[in-house]
Protein backbone atom coordinates (compact mmCIF):
# COMPACT_ATOMS: atom_id res chain seq x y z
CA UNK A 1 0.00 0.00 0.00
CA UNK A 2 2.92 2.58 0.65
CA UNK A 3 4.39 1.78 -3.16
CA UNK A 4 0.62 2.48 -4.43
CA UNK A 5 0.93 5.91 -2.24
CA UNK A 6 4.00 7.00 -3.19
CA UNK A 7 3.99 6.14 -6.57
CA UNK A 8 0.77 8.19 -7.01
CA UNK A 9 2.17 10.86 -5.36
CA UNK A 10 5.26 11.04 -7.50
CA UNK A 11 2.59 10.43 -10.68
CA UNK A 12 0.46 13.35 -9.25
CA UNK A 13 -2.46 10.26 -9.08
CA UNK A 14 -5.17 9.88 -6.45
CA UNK A 15 -4.91 7.28 -4.37
CA UNK A 16 -8.01 5.97 -2.26
CA UNK A 17 -8.11 3.87 0.30
CA UNK A 18 -11.10 2.23 2.73
CA UNK A 19 -10.33 0.66 5.58
CA UNK A 20 -13.23 -1.36 7.85
CA UNK A 21 -13.15 -2.31 11.16
CA UNK A 22 -16.06 -4.44 12.31
CA UNK A 23 -15.00 -4.48 16.09
CA UNK A 24 -14.50 -8.56 14.73
CA UNK A 25 -12.94 -9.81 17.87
CA UNK A 26 -15.33 -8.31 20.45
CA UNK A 27 -18.38 -10.15 18.72
CA UNK A 28 -17.47 -13.48 18.35
CA UNK A 29 -20.01 -16.14 20.19
CA UNK A 30 -18.24 -18.47 21.98
CA UNK A 31 -21.37 -21.14 21.55
CA UNK A 32 -21.51 -20.56 17.77
CA UNK A 33 -16.98 -21.00 17.60
CA UNK A 34 -17.08 -24.29 19.86
CA UNK A 35 -19.65 -25.64 17.27
CA UNK A 36 -17.60 -24.52 14.43
CA UNK A 37 -14.56 -26.04 15.67
CA UNK A 38 -16.26 -29.37 16.40
CA UNK A 39 -17.57 -29.11 12.79
CA UNK A 40 -14.18 -28.68 10.78
CA UNK A 41 -12.53 -31.29 13.11
CA UNK A 42 -10.54 -30.41 16.17
CA UNK A 43 -10.09 -32.57 18.78
CA UNK A 44 -11.48 -31.81 22.22
CA UNK A 45 -8.67 -31.07 23.85
CA UNK A 46 -8.21 -28.14 21.91
CA UNK A 47 -12.10 -26.53 21.64
CA UNK A 48 -12.06 -26.80 26.06
CA UNK A 49 -8.68 -24.90 25.65
CA UNK A 50 -10.55 -22.47 23.19
CA UNK A 51 -13.57 -22.80 25.84
CA UNK A 52 -11.28 -22.03 28.66
CA UNK A 53 -9.66 -19.09 27.12
CA UNK A 54 -13.31 -17.15 25.57
CA UNK A 55 -16.77 -18.55 27.32
CA UNK A 56 -16.24 -16.46 31.13
CA UNK A 57 -12.88 -14.11 31.17
CA UNK A 58 -12.85 -11.20 33.97
CA UNK A 59 -11.10 -8.00 33.62
CA UNK A 60 -10.35 -5.23 35.66
CA UNK A 61 -10.07 -1.68 34.82
CA UNK A 62 -7.90 1.14 36.46
CA UNK A 63 -9.77 4.47 36.44
CA UNK A 64 -8.16 7.24 37.64
CA UNK A 65 -5.70 5.33 39.28
CA UNK A 66 -8.77 3.18 41.36
CA UNK A 67 -9.04 -0.28 40.48
CA UNK A 68 -12.88 -1.24 39.92
CA UNK A 69 -14.53 -4.27 40.41
CA UNK A 70 -13.93 -7.33 37.87
CA UNK A 71 -16.25 -6.94 34.31
CA UNK A 72 -17.17 -10.13 33.21
CA UNK A 73 -17.41 -11.05 29.51
CA UNK A 74 -18.84 -13.44 27.84
CA UNK A 75 -17.98 -13.20 24.28
CA UNK A 76 -14.65 -12.07 22.34
CA UNK A 77 -11.00 -13.36 22.07
CA UNK A 78 -8.37 -11.58 23.66
CA UNK A 79 -6.75 -8.71 21.57
CA UNK A 80 -3.21 -9.56 20.74
CA UNK A 81 -3.64 -14.00 21.46
CA UNK A 82 -1.93 -15.07 18.35
CA UNK A 83 -5.04 -17.40 17.35
CA UNK A 84 -7.84 -14.51 17.56
CA UNK A 85 -7.65 -13.76 13.68
CA UNK A 86 -7.59 -17.63 13.51
CA UNK A 87 -10.60 -18.18 15.58
CA UNK A 88 -12.03 -15.16 13.93
CA UNK A 89 -11.36 -16.62 10.26
CA UNK A 90 -12.92 -20.02 11.55
CA UNK A 91 -16.27 -18.24 12.65
CA UNK A 92 -16.68 -16.77 9.88
CA UNK A 93 -15.65 -19.46 7.28
CA UNK A 94 -19.57 -19.66 6.39
CA UNK A 95 -20.62 -16.36 6.59
CA UNK A 96 -21.90 -16.46 2.95
CA UNK A 97 -24.94 -19.18 4.48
Amino acid sequence: MITTVRSGFLNQLITIAVFLDIAAFDNIDPFILLEDLKEIGNSAHFRKFVENLISVRYLNFVIDGELHDPYNTYKNTPQGFILSSLLFDIYLRNLDQ
